[in-house]
């Protein structure tokens, strides 16, 4: 889940080649790292983007049927305010978040991709509300954190 709070005049939409792992592992919200033929699974060091497609409403993994024909999803890049229930760990207010390997924003303590130290990897994000739940298509206890990109 990928709630915007910023206007969308304000980041930037692509629409990019989903390799692989994206069209079977990946939700609305995930974090993916640009490629040569699109985007992928996020790799350490690299910088990377939430993907903004429409997933599977049911929560699976995967998304709605017009991308497994067309292998396209669109993400977003910028300076943006969101909501998103892609996160591990507890971050509190203020954390710098990072992309995990599995696409999901943690800070430097929880993330799988931050081991070599803050030197070697790309803060993404800060958390601007800890973790809460909210209501999204019907589920009232989905467990969210907010965050505005850097």
């Amino acid at each position: 889940m990928l709630q915007m709070i910023t206007d969308l005049l304000r980041v930037n939409r692509l629409e990019k080649q989903a390799d692989s792992w994206i069209l079977t592992s990946a939700v609305t919200g995930s974090w993916v790292t640009p490629t040569a033929s699109g985007v992928g699974r996020p790799t350490k060091g690299n910088w990377a983007m939430p993907i903004f497609t429409e997933s599977k409403r049911d929560g699976s993994a995967g998304f709605t049927g017009d991308v497994s024909v067309t292998k396209g999803v669109t993400v977003l890049y910028g300076n943006m305010e969101a909501r998103t229930d892609q996160f591990v760990g507890t971050p509190a207010i203020g954390d710098k978040l990072y992309v995990t390997a599995d696409g999901k924003l943690g800070n430097a303590a929880g993330a799988a991709v931050t081991p070599d130290g803050e030197a070697a990897i790309h803060a993404v994000a800060r958390c601007t509300k800890a973790p809460h739940t909210v209501e999204w298509f019907g589920n009232d206890a989905l467990s969210v954190i907010e965050f505005v990109t850097i």
